[in-house]
């Protein structure tokens, strides 16, 4: 009877909308997480939709996540399964197509994203990949197009307006050349040449257009010749995201 009692709190309080990944629109996993007070024991546990259907299943040992949890939609299809080890994320972690097909194959070590991850098509095609270091992006995102061929790289563009304000600042432009579902620029560099961490990189434009004009204020009745180092995060119609890296020298003498 505790059995009973302790699954039906559990899986009652977990409401998550089942929908199945789409190109362009992102599936996340979704993961089981108990309180640090659970009682609950070792085995293989079974959640239900309001249909009948199955729409989780769960394996727990020592009160941890351990072994593959698998996730279906109402209609009984597949969406993800994560595998467990000591409740942490091990191995790889897979989102299905609602045609069965994989979607999104994401490796997992420690609970990190760890080497290179893949999406798919529903066609089973190649879309892209993405190496991760302790789920941190590399900047080495590569997408396809339904032919197989390899799309190009964004262009990203810094303008200098040589005309310094009246209140010390100083104008430059920044833009990504294309068209992509959103853009954001930070001020900073990538992790070891390559990782996107947000403890290294600022926001300076809150815009999510493909440009931004900031300002950079100087000190009055200076040469100022300083290097800026700036960041474009991309995100693609493929709901993946692309870093570019860019330095400027900016010399004036005001």
């Amino acid at each position: 009877m505790n059995k009973l009692i302790i699954l039906a709190v559990i899986f009652f309080s977990l409401s998550i909308i089942s929908c199945s990944p789409t190109e362009g629109k992102d599936t996340k996993e979704k993961v089981l997480k108990l309180g640090d007070n659970s009682n609950i024991a070792d085995g293989e546990y079974v959640s239900r939709h309001k249909n009948g259907k199955i729409y989780k299943t769960a394996r727990y040992k020592n009160k941890k996540l351990d072994g593959v949890q698998e996730v279906y939609n109402k209609r009984g299809k597949l969406q993800n399964t994560i595998n467990y080890v000591d409740g942490k994320r091990e191995g790889e972690s897979v989102v299905y197509h609602d045609n069965g097909q994989a979607y999104r194959i994401t490796p997992y070590r420690d609970d990190k994203i760890n080497g290179e991850r893949k999406k798919f098509r529903r066609d089973g095609k190649l879309w892209s990949t993405q190496n991760f270091h302790q789920s941190l992006p590399e900047n080495n995102l590569k997408e396809y197009t339904e032919s197989g061929k390899l799309k190009s790289r964004p262009k990203f563009v810094i303008n200098q307006i040589d005309n310094l304000k009246i209140d010390g600042s100083y104008r430059i432009n920044l833009s990504v050349k294309g068209s992509y579902k959103k853009v954001k620029f930070f001020e900073g560099k990538l992790k070891d040449g390559k990782y996107f961490s947000k403890l290294d990189a600022f926001p300076v434009s809150n815009q999510k257009k493909n440009r931004a004009s900031i300002s950079i204020h100087l000190l009055p009745g200076h040469f100022m010749m300083k290097k800026y180092d700036f960041i474009a995060k991309i995100t693609t119609h493929a709901n993946n995201s692309i870093y570019i890296h860019r330095q400027v020298n900016i010399a004036i003498e005001n």
